[in-house]
């Protein structure tokens, strides 16, 4: 505990002095890209690997609430298949963990593997295509080195993927409010948990009985909820628009 609170004061120090330079220069940081791994309660992602709170004490969220980043670039330097800390398990994580936060999203792909030929051709095209349904700001590659030497064809893959000009837009109020698709107020189920999908308005933060869900960058959402025997409330709150429903596990 100590050693993170040393490390968040850090942090907040270089914001600090940073801001009081010049308040219109962005300040982040590029953290370990697993935040802990998940226990079922403490919020963590479905991964194997380091925990980056308790290996090395950085609790990048917790610089997020503090209010002294400006963005995160999680260190995604992990494939699809990678089975203790799958990419796209991390991607949706930190996305989740940043939406609407004020905290802008990069993702940091390992450009580096290539040359260490320790990833296929063609997997950060999809590790980027990837991000680009979620709401981040764009993609830093890590390292110079194979970018300069192309190593296993990493330059031209990103070269590919902006060659055309990429628009990330700030989200704005479109009015639009929560749906759920699928499941209508007072339905009977008999299953143990139950996968809602819906449609939110992207400018404000969405919940469902107060869990944040994975939530895409045109506002659309997954949870899977567990219900009790009896009758369950469904709360969807985004921003100041509500949607409540009953739904009855026999």
């Amino acid at each position: 505990d100590f050693r993170r609170d040393s490390i968040n004061k850090l942090v907040r120090a270089c914001y600090d002095a940073v801001k009081e330079t010049d308040p219109d220069i962005r300040f982040g940081v590029s953290p370990f890209g697993i935040w802990k791994n998940g226990d079922g309660e403490n919020g963590g992602s479905a991964t194997r690997g380091l925990s980056a709170y308790d290996a090395i004490y950085c609790d990048a969220l917790a610089w997020v609430e503090g209010g002294y980043v400006d963005y995160l670039a999680p260190q995604l330097y992990w494939s699809f298949d990678t089975a203790s800390a799958r990419y796209d398990t991390l991607c949706e994580w930190w996305n989740r963990a940043l939406d609407a936060s004020g905290v802008d999203l990069y993702i940091n792909h390992g450009a580096y593997r290539y040359a260490e030929g320790a990833m296929e051709s063609g997997e950060l095209t999809r590790q980027t295509e990837y991000a680009r349904l979620y709401a981040y700001r764009g993609s830093l590659y890590y390292g110079y080195t194979a970018l300069r030497d192309n190593a296993g064809g990493v330059t031209d893959e990103v070269k590919a993927l902006f060659s055309k000009a990429i628009s990330y837009p700030d989200y704005t109020d479109d009015g639009s409010l929560p749906t759920l698709a699928a499941v209508q107020d007072g339905a009977h189920v008999t299953d143990a948990s139950l996968t809602l999908v819906g449609a939110s308005n992207p400018a404000y933060a969405v919940s469902i009985n107060g869990i944040t869900p994975y939530r895409k960058k045109d506002g659309s959402f997954t949870l899977t909820l567990s219900l009790r025997d009896g009758d369950n409330l469904i709360t969807v709150q985004n921003g100041a628009a509500k949607l409540e429903l009953i739904v009855t596990k026999d």
